[in-house]
């Protein structure tokens, strides 16, 4: 029932790239999240506190590694105060300065969401956001008139399970949705105690994505991947990427797949095999205790390059 992705099979899924495509045909891609009250998920750190780094965090771990992951244009929408703190780290990415409220949190706007999400394959929404009517409105306006493929992670998720309507949306929306919950997040989506997801995340995982219609990404140990019907588990990772932001890297790498990876469940499995050998080589450089979510970062370039070697290798 349930298949262990491999190395070989995520090196297959990351594709061959034709000398002759263009940055189109790997997807234009949003990143909409962050707040003023989060602003440590926007900006990149090099802080040093008692002789450990602080590297990226939250959205600019997440722009790189969306990057990284192979999208072939990312943007980033987050709200307007933030702007000044996001320019000097966007290089290869844009930005798209949102509509905030008086408390620096995105605002619902439908024209500005519109623009966001123009001709985009794939979106995330979520990190870093906060929760409350906002949040809502901007979930509800995406499910009810977008058709590409939403990530709802973090404070989306949140939002999400408070709302029984908007949970309902995801049963009718044109998109195509994968959720991306660790096990407390998937308490509050599933209302099963988290002792309960602990001993049985296959089945619960796959109930649920089958009861909603969605793609669900249950983060653990063990990694479980289930549209309803396939159900994948990726056991990449390590101690080392317990640490805030990690999450971010893992939305990030999803996001940028999905702009050229169109099966939801192959995305989010690779991706989260890519995030996992990332953090493997991060810890592996550096150590379990001091590993930042910007290292994970760091390290999935690498770690596309094993899994692209090995795939050219075997057309030899």
């Amino acid at each position: 029932m349930c298949h262990l992705l491999t190395e070989e099979e995520a090196a297959d899924l990351l594709g061959e790239r034709s000398a002759d495509s263009q940055k189109g045909n790997y997807g234009y891609v949003t990143l909409l999240g962050g707040s003023v009250r989060y602003s440590g998920a926007i900006k990149l750190a090099n802080l040093s506190c008692n002789g450990t780094q602080a590297a990226v965090e939250g959205l600019m771990a997440l722009t790189t590694a969306a990057m990284r992951a192979g999208a072939g244009v990312v943007r980033l929408a987050a709200p307007e105060p933030l702007t000044q703190a996001v320019l000097p780290y966007i290089l290869e990415s844009t930005f798209l300065p949102m509509p905030s409220t008086r408390d620096g949190q995105l605002r619902f706007d439908a024209d500005r969401l519109d623009e966001a999400l123009l001709k985009q394959r794939a979106a995330v929404f979520g990190m870093g956001v906060g929760t409350g009517e906002e949040t809502a409105k901007i979930l509800r306006y995406i499910l009810q008139n977008k058709k590409l493929t939403f990530i709802i992670d973090a404070d989306g998720l949140n939002e999400l399970a408070a709302h029984e309507d908007l949970k309902e949306l995801l049963k009718t929306t044109a998109c195509q949705v994968i959720l991306t919950p660790h096990v407390m997040e998937f308490s509050k989506l599933s209302g099963a105690p988290v002792e309960k997801i602990l001993q049985n995340p296959v089945d619960l995982a796959l109930d649920f994505a089958l009861s909603y219609g969605v793609t669900v990404l249950l983060k653990g140990h063990v990694t479980t991947v289930t549209d309803g019907g396939r159900v994948y588990q990726i056991d990449r990772g390590c101690s080392g990427m317990a640490t805030a932001g990690s999450g971010d890297v893992l939305s990030g790498v999803l996001c940028g797949m999905a702009g050229y990876i169109s099966d939801p469940v192959l995305a989010a499995s690779t991706a989260a095999f890519v995030a996992g050998m990332a953090g493997e080589m991060a810890e592996a450089d550096k150590n379990p205790v001091s590993m930042t979510a910007g290292d994970t970062a760091a390290y999935v370039e690498k770690a596309i390059t094993r899994l692209w070697n090995q795939y050219r290798r075997r057309l030899e």
